[in-house]
């Protein structure tokens, strides 16, 4: 348990301290290992005693330049959106003798610090005859931290790890369940 705290510091530290400094000086650096280079060539023919210096300032700075690059390139991670298996879900803060079926959403990104903004969903239905019925867009139940209450939103954001229940539908527990077919009559 130590050992995934100390690894999960050690990430942090690397990720958010030591590369953000770097961040603004490294196309710095590169742009000036790029002139040692042509010194450090000029130099070396002339048999200069400081080529050793300057050759290993260059390669330095090309590994930096080289680490930032890598860097920021790793930090274009998009959110990676899970879904769960769908289950029955009581829906009484929204009406009286409602339940429906809902599937939970997560955000299993955990490698980078991400947010999914603004999540909207669509949903299709295909009954076995060919109906089709779309939803746009979809409900989702959220829970408010103001009031302590679950409410519906058309969008959610899910930051690394967030769970997020999306609505699939739902009725009235004392009304009979009807099929497509019966209802087109």
């Amino acid at each position: 348990m130590a050992n995934g705290k100390v690894h999960w510091l050690r990430e942090w530290l690397l990720s958010h301290l030591l590369w953000e400094g770097f961040k603004y000086i490294l196309p710095t650096i590169g742009g000036t290992a790029v002139i040692a280079f042509i010194f450090a060539i000029i130099r070396w023919l002339g048999g200069h005693p400081n080529t050793i210096f300057l050759i290993s300032s260059f390669v330095g700075s090309s590994v930096l330049t080289a680490l930032y690059v890598f860097r920021e390139n790793a930090r274009r991670v998009r959110p990676i959106l899970n879904f769960g298996e769908a289950r029955s879900q009581g829906l009484y803060e929204f009406e009286p003798n409602k339940t429906g079926f809902t599937v939970l959403v997560t955000n299993d990104q955990h490698k980078f610090d991400t947010v999914a903004h603004n999540v909207k969903a669509s949903l299709h239905f295909r009954h076995a005859l060919g109906d089709k019925v779309r939803t746009y867009p979809s409900l989702w139940v959220v829970d408010d931290p103001a009031t302590g209450k679950r409410k519906l939103a058309d969008f959610v954001s899910l930051g690394m790890g967030e769970q997020r229940y999306l609505l699939i539908l739902f009725w009235d527990v004392n009304a009979p369940v009807l099929s497509f077919a019966r209802a087109r009559g």
